[in-house]
């Protein structure tokens, strides 16, 4: 009976470890995608009972149809969160696919509404066109100036839309500026893009030579002339935390209270700080489409005192 009881409880344990051990070889990525990729289908459509309802530059869907979608969409989270093997998410990911080609498929493009605008639908499709904006960036340089992780639009297409938005929030007539918000939203999607510039970054090694621990919180800051400076106020800077004696930071760029990805080139000046503390100074390093993340060591630094403001 002791013998029967130990050898139940070893088949238990190694039961468990077995379901648990799987547990985490779930490779989620692929569902985590589609997921995305569903989500981003339904950008920018109305939902309507028939094409009256629309707007001729707008597509839509029926009630019905965006509801089976959202429904596909929520047995795809929860396969996700509590899945119990990996051919259940990969069946997850074959059935959200072939939801997203039948919801495609289903999309209308033959509205015929051009007037009798609510002030609640105006409402709506300002919501939507400031949502639409926050995530892209404004480029001159035909999206050079943007790495390839953000969306851009031409600068011209970005001021229509902001226009149209602020028009619309004191209109002269509502289906005025409907129409005239509509017509900069649906321009505003098409010249969307991804960046095709890389964000630059730089590393240091060796920190821990000079007095820094892993887990520190590092500050970098490029600057374009090495004359000593009384604050730490890099139009281009960035942060990261030591890991392994080297320090990875991501550079951004501020205009205001807005940071953006850096993706430029030049000669700067690199100076770097445990947060709050002195800055150390070093010559100049050149950034490039060849170049755009350099890796620096530490011995190459040469002291300077500096405040910590």
């Amino acid at each position: 009976m002791k013998k029967a009881l130990i050898i139940l409880l070893s088949m238990l344990i190694l039961f468990t470890g077995c379901f648990i051990g799987d547990e985490f070889d779930f490779d989620l990525t692929g569902l985590d995608e589609k997921i995305d990729e569903a989500e981003s289908a339904k950008e920018g459509l109305d939902v309507a009972a028939d094409a009256s309802q629309v707007h001729p530059v707008r597509k839509w869907v029926t009630s019905g149809d965006m509801a089976a979608f959202k429904a596909a969409i929520t047995a795809a989270e929860k396969t996700r969160d509590k899945a119990a093997s990996q051919s259940e998410v990969d069946d997850a990911v074959t059935a959200l696919d072939t939801a997203i080609i039948k919801f495609k498929s289903q999309i209308q493009t033959n509205g015929t509404k051009t007037s009798g605008f609510t002030q609640q639908a105006l409402t709506t499709l300002i919501k939507e066109a400031e949502n639409a904006k926050a995530d892209v960036q404004a480029s001159s340089n035909n999206g050079k100036d943007v790495s390839k992780e953000k969306y851009w639009v031409p600068d011209a297409i970005m001021d229509s839309l902001t226009g149209a938005i602020n028009s619309a929030k004191s209109p002269p007539g509502i289906d005025v500026a409907y129409n005239n918000l509509v017509t900069a939203l649906d321009n505003f999607y098409k010249s969307r893009q991804p960046g095709t510039g890389t964000a630059r970054s730089i590393t240091i090694t060796d920190l821990t030579q000079y007095n820094f621990i892993n887990g520190t919180d590092i500050e970098i800051g490029l600057f374009t002339n090495n004359n000593p400076i009384s604050k730490w106020n890099p139009v281009i800077h960035g942060s990261g935390t030591i890991r392994n004696d080297k320090v990875t930071v991501i550079l951004y760029t501020s205009s205001g209270i807005k940071s953006v990805l850096w993706t430029g080139n030049g000669l700067y000046y690199v100076r770097f700080r445990a947060a709050g503390e002195k800055y150390i100074s070093k010559e100049k390093v050149n950034f490039s489409n060849d170049k755009p993340n350099p890796t620096l060591n530490y011995y190459n630094f040469e002291d300077e005192s500096g405040d910590s403001d």
